[in-house]
């Protein structure tokens, strides 16, 4: 169990820009696993039906981190990341 808290811990932004940067990762993360997605869909390896309604969640979710990391880097950029 601490070694969870640990990671957890680990795992925490201490400042806006490391919140963004952990963000950008999370968004590469959910950009090669629907990359993997299609390649499964490609080869008929898993459940047609299944796995588009798994590429549509991963795509939202992409879409959502895209706007938050885009919307973030106009703020850093604008210097208005203070406030938040």
């Amino acid at each position: 169990m601490h070694r969870r808290r640990q990671k957890y811990k680990e795992s925490q932004a201490t400042t806006f820009r490391e919140f963004i940067q952990k963000l950008r990762i999370a968004l590469r993360e959910a950009n090669g696993t629907k990359y993997w997605f299609k390649v499964i869909n490609e080869f008929k390896i898993s459940n047609e039906t299944q796995l588009k309604h798994l590429l549509k969640e991963i795509d939202k979710i992409s879409r959502i981190l895209g706007s938050v990391v885009s919307k973030a880097d106009w703020r850093i950029q604008n210097k208005k990341y203070e406030l938040i």
